[in-house]
């Protein structure tokens, strides 16, 4: 699943997050994947006045973050959400 908004081939053809973000939120249960990728698409329209760059680093640095905490809540008690 993909955000609406994030930053792929059409932005730019040597860089492409399509492919990475994707794979982070399908580690996410498929409960809560649509709400990732609709607050991804979100922070990264807020951020779209910022350089390229910014956004695309804050907006996955959250979405990792995201994913982060999820596996270590997995891991201690089986949920998450």
């Amino acid at each position: 699943m993909l955000p609406k908004h994030h930053y792929d081939f059409n932005d730019n053809q040597t860089f492409n997050d399509s492919d990475w973000i994707s794979g982070q939120i399908d580690q996410l249960p498929i409960s809560v994947q649509k709400k990732v990728a609709q607050k991804y698409s979100d922070i990264y329209l807020q951020l779209s006045t910022d350089k390229d760059r910014k956004v695309r680093f804050r907006a996955n640095t959250w979405l990792r973050a995201i994913v982060d905490k999820y596996k270590v809540a997995q891991s201690n008690d089986g949920s998450y959400f």
